[in-house]
């Protein structure tokens, strides 16, 4: 989910969230003032985001589970 707004020193700002059924959490904000905020300036944003979550995810699971692995594997 995202969205735009301009601060008080006419900037604008664009939020991205995520949202799930435990509810929505806010993940990222992006200063934007010189982009056009066009369909596909706005894509590249989100994929650019979603890349960085999954990455952050993938990580934090191969802490996790790779250890438990690699001991079942001795």
């Amino acid at each position: 989910m995202a969205d735009a707004w301009t601060d008080k020193k006419r900037r604008s700002i664009m939020n991205l969230c995520v949202h799930c059924k435990l509810g929505t959490a806010f993940l990222e904000s992006k200063e934007a003032s010189a982009n056009a905020h066009t369909s596909l300036y706005i894509f590249n944003y989100v994929v650019e985001c979603i890349e960085k979550l999954v990455l952050k995810m993938l990580c934090k699971w191969s802490r996790t589970m790779l250890p438990t692995t690699w001991e079942q594997r001795r």
